[in-house]
């Protein structure tokens, strides 16, 4: 961007007559690529898009996007798919490191740890995180099924829209 004469921002970017601007992040997409869990994700049929631009040019490339995601979801303005995975990145991050430190005070305490994850997840405290991550954090996999310097990247992302946002 910077010293190529590119714009920075996205309203930058929007004052160009001659580029269309959608920002359409995703979640699931780059972890079907390099995930141990590529078959569920497969089996989902794709990853989960979020579109933010104008709505006629998100309705012409819908059928692109629907070769590569299983939801796609238009969110308004141009800037509001990022917004979106920012929240999404925040409730999936804070939701792992829940079912990790309910795993430690198990473990700590001598808890069966697939007992707890088979109460646990039957009632509040259930997410996709501790029924598919928990029994696999128990056996001692841990491999990752996404890269920390991709959410590493994702959460400076957040933490810049909160910062905007004067959070």
């Amino acid at each position: 961007r910077e010293g190529r004469g590119m714009p920075g921002t996205l309203e930058e970017m929007a004052a160009f007559d001659a580029i269309i601007l959608s920002d359409v992040p995703a979640t699931d997409v780059t972890a079907q690529q390099m995930s141990p869990w590529r078959s569920y994700i497969e089996d989902l049929g794709g990853g989960f898009i979020m579109v933010g631009g104008e709505e006629q040019i998100f309705d012409r490339c819908r059928p692109m996007l629907q070769s590569v995601g299983r939801s796609i979801t238009y969110l308004g303005e141009a800037g509001m798919g990022q917004v979106c995975k920012a929240c999404n990145q925040v409730a999936v991050s804070c939701t792992l490191l829940g079912v990790c430190e309910a795993l430690a005070l198990a473990a700590r305490n001598g808890f069966n740890l697939s007992r707890m994850i088979e109460v646990v997840k039957a009632g509040a405290g259930g997410s996709w995180q501790l029924d598919n991550l928990g029994p696999k954090i128990v056996k001692g996999d841990m491999a990752p099924g996404f890269m920390i310097d991709l959410i590493l990247k994702d959460l400076g992302i957040v933490q810049e829209l909160a910062d905007a946002s004067k959070l």
